[in-house]
């Protein structure tokens, strides 16, 4: 019969792999923001309404890094007396059909001494693979192919225990090689299970492929006083003794089987293949991605406190997103080339001065608070905005940095109302962030809780977002 490729390609392992490579070659620019005014009570943040007014919450907008986007797989650690599946053509990536350990990630070719399907999903662990290099069989049953090791700069960028990084590699030593081979013994009628050799060792015939062979498990099933010549046995499982020296790309089971089974009808051994089912790994090679279904990309956001502080003064922050294809206010891209870390204020920023019986103290406003701005026509916004951030500016003026989505409103000379003691404000300056509200695209919204600290020296901040395709 002819082998079909295993490696199908896999459509949502190559849109992952898509969108990665457009971050790494910078035709996709991503950012991400960090911001918001008060600790998030909803759930589901990435609605259609909140996506239509992200460009309120955020306060800092910086480059993602395209080293910090990757794709991965789940990560299936083994562990001691845990199940595992073995590997076929319908696995999918919540099988636990190969795992990791010690930084090493195997495929996982059998998980039985005699690998039926009754006793597939069905034996637990006990011994850890520990090779480096091609398929090994353990004394539980279970056998695995190395497939790559993590590095220690993946391990870091993925930064998690759900997921791992998977290269773009391709195994070519196990190409056109067998990686599973299983019999369902209740497909054989218990006649046909009893043949007259022990253990027959079946050398796989090919066209093209040699070397491999599987192993016919029996046990004696025949009077103890029959001679050696009449004795029988009962075939129980089937096994891999050879995965192959050159690849295979056809192969015949039954002219196999009918080449050492020389007693057995030719009825008997069609009865026997059927139940056999053997696969192969393609020509081309084993690629890791496909094997693994790694259809996720991880991306990670970061930045330090200095960052923060040399683009605007708040402090604490409650929400972050990613974006995609952020514009500056003339159109062009706010991010271009390798500026990996550039970042820029996205606060509306005003210098107010106190009239009548305001206060001047800076400490009268909350992050939070509700203020109205004034235009110096006199009109009003009709959304109330938000601080999130007050510092004393000299001659008892006070600066303000505000989330609003009616920036055009603010201008030197216009107003600022506080409805929580209804005190006024003149604006003396104006400050607008020189980015396009609501540009580009809005990826995620994620809450966060973090609060720069001036005992804390470049505090960090760090979001990871698995995006699933």
């Amino acid at each position: 019969m002819t082998i079909a490729a295993l490696n199908a390609l896999n459509l949502s392992v190559a849109n992952a792999e898509k969108f990665v490579d457009s971050v790494k070659d910078n035709s996709r620019i991503l950012s991400f923001f960090l911001g918001g005014s008060s600790v998030e009570t909803e759930s589901n943040l990435n609605t259609d309404l909140r996506r239509s007014t992200v460009y309120k919450d955020a306060s800092i907008i910086k480059r993602v890094q395209p080293s910090y986007v990757n794709v991965v797989a789940k990560n299936i650690p083994w562990v001691r007396g845990q199940v595992y599946n073995k590997w076929n053509s319908s696995s999918t990536s919540n099988t636990r059909h190969y795992v990791s350990y010690n930084n090493n990630v195997y495929l996982i070719l059998d998980n039985s001494v005699n690998n039926t399907i009754r006793e597939n999903g069905k034996i637990p662990v006990s011994t850890p693979p520990v090779h480096t290099s091609g398929v090994v069989k353990y004394n539980d049953g279970y056998s695995y192919l190395y497939l790559y090791t993590i590095s220690a700069t993946d391990k870091a960028n993925v930064n998690s225990s759900e997921f791992i990084a998977v290269p773009d590699t391709t195994v070519t030593t196990h190409s056109g090689k067998i990686l599973t081979a299983e019999i369902d013994l209740s497909e054989i009628s218990s006649s046909n299970l009893v043949i007259g050799e022990k253990n027959p060792v079946i050398p796989i015939l090919s066209d093209t492929g040699s070397g491999a062979s599987i192993r016919l498990n029996t046990i004696v099933v025949s009077s103890p006083y029959a001679t050696l010549s009449e004795r029988l046995y009962k075939i129980i499982g089937v096994e891999t003794i050879n995965h192959g020296t050159t690849p295979y790309t056809d192969f015949e089971l039954i002219p196999s089987l009918t080449a050492v089974l020389t007693d057995e009808s030719a009825a008997q051994i069609a009865d026997i293949a059927g139940a056999i089912t053997i696969g192969f790994s393609s020509f081309e090679g084993i690629r890791v991605r496909d094997i693994l279904v790694a259809k996720y990309a991880v991306i990670n956001m970061e930045l330090d406190s200095s960052s923060i502080t040399g683009e605007i003064d708040q402090t604490s922050f409650f929400n972050f997103g990613i974006l995609e294809d952020v514009q500056k206010t003339d159109g062009q891209k706010l991010f271009t080339g390798d500026d990996t870390g550039e970042s820029f204020s996205n606060q509306l920023k005003l210098t107010i001065v106190p009239l009548g019986t305001a206060s001047s103290d800076p400490s009268t406003f909350e992050i939070g608070d509700n203020v109205v701005i004034s235009s110096i026509s006199g009109s009003s916004q009709k959304q109330n905005s938000k601080v999130v951030s007050s510092k004393q500016a000299p001659f008892t003026r006070i600066n303000l940095e505000v989330h609003t989505t009616q920036l055009d409103t603010a201008t030197t000379g216009g107003k600022i109302t506080f409805p929580k003691n209804d005190s006024i404000y003149t604006i003396s300056s104006v400050t607008k962030p020189n980015i396009k509200q609501n540009s580009g695209k809005t990826l995620h919204i994620g809450a966060t809780r973090f609060s720069l600290d001036d005992n804390v020296v470049n505090k960090r901040f760090f979001a990871q977002v698995i995006q699933r395709f």
